[in-house]
């Protein structure tokens, strides 16, 4: 059978399960994502047709020849030549007793995208793989034929069939395979002469593809995503789409953020990264999403950007094992195919605000020497500052500070040095034990900060 991916599951109503399975397409987004220096754009295309899909059964058709052979002719509505690491497997159920056999089936057959051909045959303990003389197998014009002598097949008079179609995909440190079953569940029984079985169109696993983006903002700080899905114009209810936004000028271990729609549930979830983990937002979340007409909106505002400006994104969309799939039960929510824009998350797409709003000051820790202020000798105290629209350090401006001692005010001047704000001071003679206090004010571009300190005099 297929691979099966390594990924969260989500089942109706498990809210827990549900944020795992977003919290995946966090991990794809801001893991694969690389800081950028972003800039004014607003529209964007993805090709279309990338997404993941696995190759779509059409039809498959079983014929014995009366000489000894049986044809499997598999037909495919979607694809002309396989696409790369794409395969179809054959499972033969011989003894129609699902209880036997690799997962009640006896023999497997495997014809993969460059031509090569897999024979399988169960030796009461496992698949071993034996010569392919005896058969044949071409794919020629979205049709997969395939012969083998009846003897390989056990000289089985009549049999269960399955065919699968497979299509894998690396992403990150992993494989994402889709599939399509015919038929969906169960098996055929084929029994002699020749016989055929449809299989529904279109029920292949498939991400939404992402065909064009735009992005807008306005004065009042929403910013808005519309997505184009060109293959659904009414989400399914076993699709994910999240959006990975990597804040310009943060650190690498915190400058994520993912927006994420699940379609079962229409719910909503932003997650921030903190020290390299991803972890919801605190509510109440400004964020909201909708699915109409092929559309997919987004919107999000601008104060959940912690101040940035800019921002680089990427996009991924994702089709899960749905209720009733026929990958299982067990399967259910893990996901299966994907596409992402740009296909290349590391190099993400850009957008600067044309509507940052006001700007927003952060100070880290104030700091001193390790000794401390001591009686009757001069003190320096500091604190950087970044502007969060940039997140560049505060270089210049003006500083201001207030100091007290058992609050009586003392002198105390403040200046730059380099990006550190620093205020320089002498402590008052007999002071040992006391209380110092102080603030540092910064001033820049129009804004104000300050940063308060408290030490005990030696």
């Amino acid at each position: 059978m297929p691979t099966r991916p390594e990924a969260p599951r989500i089942r109706p109503g498990d809210g827990r399960l549900r944020r795992r399975t977003l919290r995946l397409l966090a991990v794809l987004t801001v893991a694969l994502t690389a800081a950028v220096a972003a800039h004014a754009q607003s529209s964007f295309s993805d090709p279309e047709g990338d997404a993941n899909e696995a190759p779509d059964i059409a039809s498959v058709t079983v014929r014995d020849s009366g000489s000894g052979a049986v044809t499997v002719r598999v037909t495919f509505a979607n694809f002309h030549t396989l696409p790369p690491s794409s395969r179809i497997l054959l499972r033969f159920d011989l003894d129609e007793d699902e209880d036997t056999g690799s997962q009640g089936d006896e023999v497997v057959v495997r014809y993969s995208n460059d031509g090569t051909l897999d024979f399988l045959r169960w030796d009461g303990s496992t698949l071993g793989a034996l010569p392919t003389s005896g058969m044949t197998a071409t794919f020629e014009d979205g049709v997969l034929e395939y012969r083998v002598e009846r003897r390989l097949l056990g000289g089985a008079a009549s049999f269960g069939l399955v065919a699968v179609a497979a299509r894998s995909q690396q992403v990150g440190a992993g494989i994402v395979t889709s599939t399509d079953f015919a038929p969906g569940s169960g098996r055929h029984l084929f029994t002699s002469g020749s016989e055929s079985f449809p299989d529904p169109d279109g029920d292949h696993d498939v991400a939404p593809d992402i065909t064009s983006i735009a992005v807008s903002d306005s004065d009042s700080g929403t910013i808005s995503f519309e997505l184009t899905t060109a293959n659904y114009a009414t989400l399914p209810s076993d699709k994910l789409i999240g959006i990975g936004i990597d804040l310009a000028g943060r650190p690498g271990a915190d400058d994520g953020l993912f927006l994420g729609y699940l379609s079962g549930s229409r719910s909503v979830e932003l997650d921030r990264e903190r020290n390299g983990v991803l972890q919801p937002a605190e509510p109440p979340l400004r964020a909201t999403a909708a699915h109409e007409d092929g559309v997919m909106t987004f919107s999000l505002h601008r104060s959940e950007l912690d101040g940035a400006s800019a921002f680089g994104f990427g996009i991924v969309s994702a089709d899960l094992v749905g209720p009733n799939e026929s990958e299982g039960d067990e399967f259910e929510g893990e996901v299966e195919a994907l596409d992402s824009a740009p296909d290349d998350l590391s190099a993400l797409y850009r957008y600067r605000l044309t509507s940052p709003g006001p700007l927003r000051l952060r100070a880290g820790q104030v700091t001193a020497p390790r000794s401390g202020p001591r009686s009757g000798r001069t003190f320096t105290v500091g604190v950087a500052v970044r502007r969060l629209d940039t997140y560049r350090p505060v270089r210049s401006g003006s500083v201001s500070c207030r100091a007290s001692v058992a609050r009586s005010r003392i002198p105390a001047s403040g200046h730059f040095r380099g990006a550190r704000a620093e205020c320089r001071l002498r402590v008052p003679r007999r002071s040992a034990s006391k209380v110092l206090r102080g603030t540092i004010a910064i001033r820049a571009s129009g804004v104000v900060h300050r940063s308060s300190f408290r030490y005990v005099v030696r």
